[in-house]
């Protein structure tokens, strides 16, 4: 989805298990954090032939949508998927990305009245939820969805403040940041994370 190569959608599942099994050992032992994606838990070839379905009904029914909506997730999708800007029919990559995603998120690939409230299953959302999730925050200093975003270090007096900015909040400030080299997490869950952007908040 979103034109992210399968290549780089396993490395972030690789590494955001290794994640999990580290911050579980400062868990309570009747926390268990697991990662399961929707892929998991459905046949896929059954999966992607229903998404596809309602890709085509989406696409078909495209112009019913007002400007507004259109213009609404056109922004979204630019955001959302990969592309660059020397491509051709950028129009297209776009649409499809929109297609997609709104298949998708329908839930027209399940017949259970809620996919995302199983038993035991306590379902966390974003700001794009709409009652049907435990609403959280990015991070303890932003709301932004952190996928589009960028993540810095707010620092207020002494304190330092998780934060995600929005891509036209980061190119406000990209010139009032800094870099900072860290070494929080060990060695063997990767280099991704070597330095962190600080912004000094006045």
């Amino acid at each position: 989805m979103n034109r992210i190569p399968q290549r780089d959608v396993d490395l972030y599942d690789r590494q955001f298990t290794r994640l999990i099994a580290y911050y579980q050992k400062y868990l309570p032992k009747n926390f268990v954090l697991k990662y399961t994606r929707v892929a998991d838990l459905y046949d896929a070839n059954e999966l992607s032939r229903l998404i596809d379905i309602k890709v085509g009904q989406l696409a078909k029914s495209w112009s019913k949508n007002d400007q507004k909506t259109r213009d609404y997730k056109l922004v979204k999708a630019k955001r959302n998927c990969l592309w660059k800007s020397q491509e051709k029919d950028l129009d297209e990559i776009w649409l499809q990305s929109i297609f997609v995603h709104d298949a998708f998120c329908s839930e027209c690939w399940t017949l259970e009245a809620s996919p995302w409230d199983h038993k035991d299953m306590i379902t966390l959302g974003h700001n794009y939820t709409a009652g049907w999730a435990i609403h959280v925050r990015s991070t303890p200093g932003s709301s932004v969805n952190f996928w589009s975003g960028t993540g810095v270090l707010l620092k207020r007096g002494e304190v330092y403040v998780p934060s995600v900015l929005s891509f036209s909040q980061y190119g406000k400030v990209k010139e009032q940041m800094k870099e900072e080299k860290v070494a929080i997490l060990p060695k063997e869950l990767g280099q991704n994370l070597t330095q962190v952007p600080i912004l000094v908040e006045k």
